[in-house]
């Protein structure tokens, strides 16, 4: 029996760590569809009313590549003289922006891609009622997403997963080397019988 609480705790030590390691990737997965499907696509130019969660940095974002994009909404670059401006819908008062360069990249399956680079991000008032104005000398209409900025998302759910990882591997691997020094152990006994036999 003593022999055996070893390779239980062993095998009980990769199972939790394969548990950690799955559970670490599996959350990133889960909350890194929900924020990239979260949010409201605008065709621009256009000035519209949008109810944005408050509390929460909020960005502008251009749209790359997904389901939605068709012929009829051309991938160009920005145009130059792109003006951007949040107002509070309640007061009427333009919300502070700050540029934000970010991509964003997920491919679910073929055909189902969503690709997205950040332009400005901005802190939505209390209650959250704002107004997107999106100007410039578009020769085509482009395809904006109104949806929560990811930094914050990267500053606590990307550590968190790397502790994760970092845990479930240590857990793994731990099992794994006893695992392989009980074997080592149990292969070398029959030699030691022999010499002592001779």
């Amino acid at each position: 029996m003593t022999g055996r609480k070893p390779i239980l705790a062993s095998f009980l030590a990769i199972v939790l760590g394969v548990l950690v390691i799955a559970t670490a990737v599996g959350g990133m997965w889960w909350s890194w569809t929900r924020i990239l499907a979260a949010g409201d696509l605008i065709t621009v130019p256009v000035v519209i009313d949008v109810d944005v969660a408050p509390g929460r940095e909020q960005a502008i974002w251009r749209e790359l590549e997904g389901t939605h994009i068709t012929r009829n909404t051309p991938l160009l670059p920005p145009p130059e003289d792109l003006v951007i401006v949040i107002t509070d819908r309640r007061s009427g008062e333009a919300l502070p922006t700050e540029e934000l360069n970010w991509r964003v990249r997920q491919s679910v399956m073929p055909g189902f891609v969503r690709n997205r680079r950040s332009l400005l991000a901005f802190d939505p008032p209390e209650h959250g009622e704002v107004t997107v104005s999106v100007a410039g000398s578009f020769d085509h209409p482009q395809v904006f997403r109104v949806a929560p900025s990811i930094r914050n998302w990267s500053a606590t759910v990307m550590p968190a997963m790397r502790i994760g990882l970092g845990a479930g591997t240590a857990s793994l691997l731990a099992g794994v080397v006893v695992l392989i020094a009980m074997a080592v152990r149990q292969e070398s006994r029959p030699a030691i019988g022999a010499e002592s036999d001779l």
